[in-house]
């Protein structure tokens, strides 16, 4: 796209002696030509005035030209915005191109209109767009590390901005996994730049989810990170405990690096060592919780991640005791998002039989929790431990067994359904202890169905028969096809019409 003749003729201001030889070289009558004020003040559909069309498409001697004639005419497009709230600065920027970014900051700098240069230079670079993101935003966008330096040579103060919301240049350079211009952001502001990022976050929360190097450079650079909080109060701690890690992880570091096992092994490693950094540089840490009474153990236990649960464990064992605001500890979690692994490691244990009968807010156990999921592999691990208790009563004196009771299902159904094989096992195992006599017992766990459950029964009785007749007919079809089979050895199935099917 080159700026025309006739553009560039169209918007020359009339009797203007800097611009007359352009027009007499051409041989236009400059009286001819329409006013520029209306052509300037127009706009394309996403908002672009002719700046930003000038910015966006051109780096040579060519748009520098009509870029000079736009502003001298109406000066006040240098900031004017589109749809998206982008300057023509953000348009250049955006396209790349470098020297037309230099010449607009010229433009900026050059006008005598008892302003600072240097102010006026600032406002251009610090400008934000309708996503609250500067110029050095969108170099930071394309990945262009000379347009980042360029930038923030001009303003080495611009990684600060925007000051009060939004994300930072820092932020952003390491969601893309753009290394280099992190580095080169923090190099050129010498220190001085802002960590923050989206719903409260910094730098740090989002490192720690890339699995690389940057964590430890962001902890040499601003420890205190790791005690800050995000908007739903999760620590960069309660992140990396959110990222699973398989168990016995380490035995595969052995292994030959061209094996597919080895590429599987480095995430686990590069997890745990940036769990290791994150916790080193505060232990504190491990007992923030977030805005739900959640502590980086219990986060680690709702993914499964055992190995992660370990590290807790030898560096705090303390910690398998935190209570989240429900007053449930990491078992109850585990039970609760049915993660087997963590349950199966907290019975295989010794050191963790403390907390096997610990009981919630609402007085429920572990057991309590299983019964109610309905998980059974999870129920049989814990029934399988004798150090868990099996007639503990909650806050609304339940024992497990009145729980499994109420847990039964009403009409028809599988007698072995997971409710029934829990009920049948406490009471095998002697645990059928109630708090009401009998008759009560019966009047509180044998209500009555609703009208809603009476209509789900009456489909299943309905269901069932259809199922049961469409056995029949087809025992009948091939019983008769067996007796009149035809000579050859071939069967003779006759179709036989039934409603429904």
């Amino acid at each position: 796209m080159i700026p025309s003749r006739k553009f560039i003729d169209s918007i020359v201001k009339e009797g203007s002696s800097s611009n007359e030889d352009i027009v007499e070289e051409e041989g236009i009558d400059q009286h001819v030509l329409p006013a520029a004020a209306p052509l300037l003040e127009g706009v394309t559909i996403a908002g672009d005035t002719a700046l930003h069309v000038v910015a966006s498409h051109g780096d040579d001697e060519q748009f520098f030209k009509c870029a000079d004639i736009i502003y001298n005419r109406a000066k006040h497009l240098l900031f004017a915005k589109n749809n998206k709230g982008d300057t023509p600065l953000h348009c250049a920027v955006r396209a790349g191109k470098s020297r037309m970014v230099s010449h607009l900051i010229g433009l900026a700098t050059s006008e005598d209109d008892g302003q600072d240069t240097d102010h006026r230079k600032h406002k251009l670079l610090r400008e934000v767009n309708g996503l609250q993101e500067t110029a050095l935003h969108d170099a930071v966008h394309i990945g262009d590390e000379k347009m980042v330096k360029k930038l923030m040579e001009l303003d080495p103060e611009l990684a600060n901005y925007p000051k009060d919301h939004g994300v930072s240049p820092l932020y952003l350079a390491i969601f893309l996994c753009m290394y280099r211009i992190t580095e080169t952001l923090h190099r050129q502001s010498n220190g001085n730049l802002s960590y923050s990022g989206p719903n409260g976050q910094n730098v740090l929360h989002i490192a720690v989810l890339r699995l690389t190097g940057m964590t430890k450079l962001v902890l040499e650079w601003n420890k205190s990170l790791t005690i800050q909080r995000d908007g739903d109060g999760s620590t960069p701690l309660h992140f990396v405990s959110s990222l699973y890690v398989p168990r016995g992880w380490h035995r595969r570091l052995h292994l030959d690096q061209t094996t597919p096992w080895f590429r599987f092994s480095r995430r686990p490693t590069l997890l745990m060592s940036t769990l290791i950094e994150v916790f080193k540089a505060n232990p504190a840490a491990l007992c923030q919780a977030d805005n739900k009474g959640l502590s980086p153990i219990h986060v680690a236990a709702s993914v499964g991640s055992t190995s992660i649960i370990e590290y807790f464990l030898a560096k705090c064992p303390n910690s398998a005791g935190l209570c989240d605001a429900k007053g449930r500890t990491f078992l109850h979690v585990a039970v609760e998002k049915e993660m087997l692994k963590i349950v199966k490691f907290v019975c295989q244990t010794s050191s963790l039989d403390w907390i096997l009968n610990m009981q919630d807010n609402d007085g429920n156990t572990a057991l309590h929790l299983a019964i109610q999921v309905g998980n059974l592999r999870i129920f049989y691990t814990l029934l399988g431990n004798q150090k868990v208790q099996l007639i503990l009563p909650n806050n609304c004196w339940e024992t497990p067994y009145d729980v499994s009771k109420s847990k039964l299902l009403h009409g028809m159904g599988y007698h072995m359904n997971s409710e029934d094989q829990i009920w049948e096992a406490l009471r095998f195992v002697g645990a059928a202890y109630i708090t009401l006599h009998r008759d009560k017992s019966n009047e509180k766990y044998s209500r009555l169905l609703i009208p809603e459950e009476i209509d789900r029964e009456s489909e299943k009785v309905k269901d069932a028969t259809q199922m049961f007749s469409v056995g029949s007919v087809l025992i009948a079809t091939v019983t008769f096809g067996a007796t009149f089979a035809l000579p050859g050895g071939s069967l003779v199935l006759t179709t036989v019409p039934f409603d429904g099917i």
